[in-house]
């Protein structure tokens, strides 16, 4: 996901070269941000970072992602509709998606 946002937010591709140079870029986590990435907001910077990073331990989860400050400023009418879908979602839950910031101020906020 995070070599995509790279690409839609920067315009270009973030790995070079062939399909096994790629492959391996990927997986080493070997990146060269083109100048532009450096344009984009602090917040919109470390969500592709976040998203790009190696280790699966340490990547966050989907609803982690949509948890982050920046989709929320961008795109708050989508992530409301897809935490909604996941909270109906036996493998999610409520508990999972109340365990995130902004789900528990959203939730506060309507007691």
């Amino acid at each position: 996901i995070g070599t995509v946002l790279y690409t839609l937010l920067i315009n270009k591709v973030l790995y070079g070269g062939d399909h096994q140079e790629v492959i391996k870029e990927n997986m080493l986590g070997a990146i060269n941000f083109s100048r532009t990435f450096k344009t984009i907001s602090q917040d919109g910077q470390d969500f592709v970072l976040r998203l790009l990073t190696v280790d699966p331990q340490s990547r966050p989860s989907a609803i982690e992602a949509l948890d982050h400050p920046w989709l929320w400023r961008h795109a708050p009418v989508a992530v409301e509709a897809a935490l909604a879908e996941a909270k109906n979602d036996a493998v999610i839950g409520t508990e999972a998606l109340l365990a995130l910031p902004h789900m528990q101020l959203r939730h506060h906020a309507k007691e």
